[in-house]
């Protein structure tokens, strides 16, 4: 097989006649002297002509070709010398006079025709249980043909005789496609330990090293190397360290099909539930107008995201919110623990209005905003809604057009419009039970229901002549809040399943101002400036609760509630 150049690889033919046959064999001499393994892999390619008459056709007959191929693989060790007989790994073992006339003792490089496994994850290994363990075929490096592959591995390789360049010659190739035997196992060992260990993780895990430390050592660049190898060495504390990262980070993992794609689905599921871990928390986002307006440059916005804690019943400061993402027609929504934002408008640095299609996100566990796609409209004044892991986009000043965002492509699509002739401006949106509910109109109050399998909107009467503060949704149940001048806060529950609006409790405030809500744990939170009410959505006695809790009284903007979780500890960016 060998060419006129004097290299050991094969000579592919354009037009495969009759047979055609590959070979290659591996050599390693071990430390001991007259001990060595090898591996040997060939394969054969029969093409024949062939007449076929098809089924049925009477005497029509098919001219064409069939192949068969065969691939075999065996491995086999000498020690002191005595000679293992050889185990066939995959494939039918058949004689062959071209793999026959291959040298024993040919020393010939391959590359990227076999992927490097560890054989430590296989079921079996080439011990005496061997016959009673099927074997498990090895992972293959798939290229664009075969004969690409083998070009790509045509060295120069001149005969080795010595053990050191033996040695130098495999230490290019992973030792995970050598031959495993029981002399190579016990002399290799540590070794192995090596190359399997990533090098970042060169420590001792010891039952007294806490989760956060040996987080600080791992990143989005190794946090997969870090889980298969705390599963595969059963450091229970590496693989939850590896898992907290990923969570941590979910909408980057999330993004990243290398990442993300090799996790299994239990894997997927227990880092996005890791996000919601901490304790949950009734927030605002304080957008002042005024730091809006202002040149930002040369004050600091006061504009911040406030949570309030229930057991001291005090408004404590998070974060301050960046120039970038103060607007006045700003919309918001939560999902998986994420904050995001809609700016509709935006203020150019000629100090001009303009509508915008940006939109941020905040990582409550790295404290850290992030820009993600823009849409594909500017929405002033829109709605946000998170259903079913994507983010809708509804309406806007003089819009009917609805937008869903994808977070795995970070990518805004069109869906369904609203329908013709209900609505100027999305006043009020909920999600409840799989389904995004929408009220508000401009002639007439009509309430929406989008079904996202369906891709469709269904258009009802609401029924309501007063003024709706906010919507929100606990269980089966939407709970609308309306202001009248003379009665004050009226609340009504409307069922899903059985269609019908009901007033379900009052209460009594004189000029109600505006107000927005947010539902966590079966309460409804109503926020302004002014107060802070709670409503208890039972389902037998709804009623608002009899105590008055503390008011936001550093706000100074327009306030957005929403609920997010918090960690235990102080935010930790994680080193990317």
């Amino acid at each position: 097989m060998a060419n006129a150049t004097g290299r050991l690889s094969p000579c592919f033919l354009q037009r495969l006649e009759g047979s055609v046959g590959v070979g290659r064999e591996l050599r390693q001499d071990l430390e001991r002297q007259g001990a060595h393994c090898s591996f040997l892999s060939k394969a054969e390619i029969k093409v024949e002509d062939a007449n076929v008459l098809a089924e049925g056709t009477g005497d029509q007959i098919v001219r064409g070709k069939i192949y068969d191929y065969y691939v075999e693989s065996s491995s086999r060790s000498i020690t002191e010398s005595r000679e293992a007989e050889p185990v066939a790994v995959e494939g039918i073992r058949r004689s062959n006079s071209f793999c026959d006339s291959l040298s024993s003792t040919s020393t010939i490089i391959m590359r990227d025709l076999v992927l490097a496994q560890s054989y430590d994850q296989n079921p079996y290994s080439l011990l005496g249980d061997f016959k009673q363990r099927p074997p498990a075929r090895p992972a293959l490096q798939r290229n664009e043909s075969y004969q690409s592959a083998a070009e790509q591995s045509e060295l120069v390789a001149p005969p080795l005789t010595s053990r050191d360049a033996t040695q130098a010659t495999y230490s290019s190739i992973s030792p995970s496609v050598h031959p495993i035997c029981p002399s190579i196992e016990s002399a290799n060992a540590e070794e192995s330990e090596k190359h399997t260990k990533p090098l970042f993780l060169q420590l001792q895990l010891s039952d007294s090293t806490d989760v956060e430390s040996v987080k600080s050592k791992i990143n989005l660049g190794n946090c997969l190397e870090s889980l298969q190898f705390g599963k595969k060495g059963k450091h229970k504390l590496l693989e939850q360290a590896a898992l907290s990262v990923m969570s941590d980070n979910y909408l980057q993992v999330l993004r990243d099909p290398n990442l993300y794609g090799r996790l299994l689905a239990g894997e997927r599921e227990q880092i996005r539930r890791m996000r919601m871990k901490g304790r949950s928390f009734v927030m605002v986002a304080d957008m002042n107008p005024e730091d809006w307006a202002q040149n930002t440059e040369e004050l600091q916005p006061s504009s911040a995201i406030y949570y309030y804690d229930d057991y001291k019943d005090i408004w404590q400061k998070l974060c301050q919110i960046p120039a970038e993402v103060i607007s006045k027609a700003c919309a918001m929504c939560t999902m998986d623990n994420y904050l995001y934002v809609a700016l509709g408008c935006q203020c150019t640095a000629g100090r001009e209005v303009t509508p915008s299609k940006r939109v941020f996100c905040y990582n409550p566990l790295t404290s850290i905003w992030k820009e993600i796609s823009p849409m594909n409209q500017a929405r002033p004044r829109c709605k946000l809604a998170a259903l079913d892991g994507c983010i809708y986009a509804i309406g806007g000043e003089c819009l009917s057009s609805v937008e869903r965002y994808d977070p795995r492509l970070d990518r805004w699509a069109f869906v369904a419009p609203l329908p013709n002739d209900t609505f100027a401006v999305a006043h009020h949106v909920t999600v409840c039970d799989g389904e995004i509910f929408v009220s508000g109109g401009t002639l007439r109050c009509m309430l929406l229901r989008y079904n996202p399998q369906a891709n469709f909107w269904k258009v009802s009467l609401l029924g309501s002549k007063d003024r709706t503060a906010d919507m929100v949704a606990v269980g089966r149940f939407l709970y609308r809040f309306d202001v009248n001048p003379l009665l004050g806060l009226s609340v009504y529950r409307y069922h899903t399943v059985a269609r019908l609006w009901y007033e379900c409790s009052s209460k009594r405030i004189l000029r109600c101002p505006a107000f927005q809500c947010v539902a966590m744990y079966g309460n409804i939170y109503c926020v302004n400036r002014q107060f802070t009410m709670s409503f208890d959505a039972d389902e037998v006695s709804p009623s608002f609760a009899e105590e008055e809790l503390s008011v936001l009284s550093a706000a100074k903007g327009m306030l957005f509630p929403f609920v997010l979780s918090l960690p235990d500890k102080n935010p930790r960016q994680t080193s990317v």
